[in-house]
């Protein structure tokens, strides 16, 4: 078993990183949606969740594209 995982990690791992940031990806876009409809609008914050969700959903794309290419 643990050979078949040695050969196979470089697909599973790109498969794992794509799902954790597309996971991350939705999480930062509730977040940033919860931002925008916010009822006092003085508590604005400080964590900009359009940047995080971008970055995450480039980081999807180039993970998931590395899955296959490696599968």
């Amino acid at each position: 078993m643990f050979d078949w995982l040695a050969e196979n990690w470089n697909f599973h791992m790109w498969a794992v990183i794509a799902l954790l940031s597309a996971m991350a990806s939705a999480a930062f876009i509730l977040a940033d949606r919860r931002r925008q409809r916010r009822v006092r609008l003085d508590h604005v914050g400080f964590v900009p969740w359009t940047g995080l969700s971008v970055f995450a959903m480039g980081l999807t794309l180039i993970a998931a594209v590395l899955a296959v290419r490696a599968g």
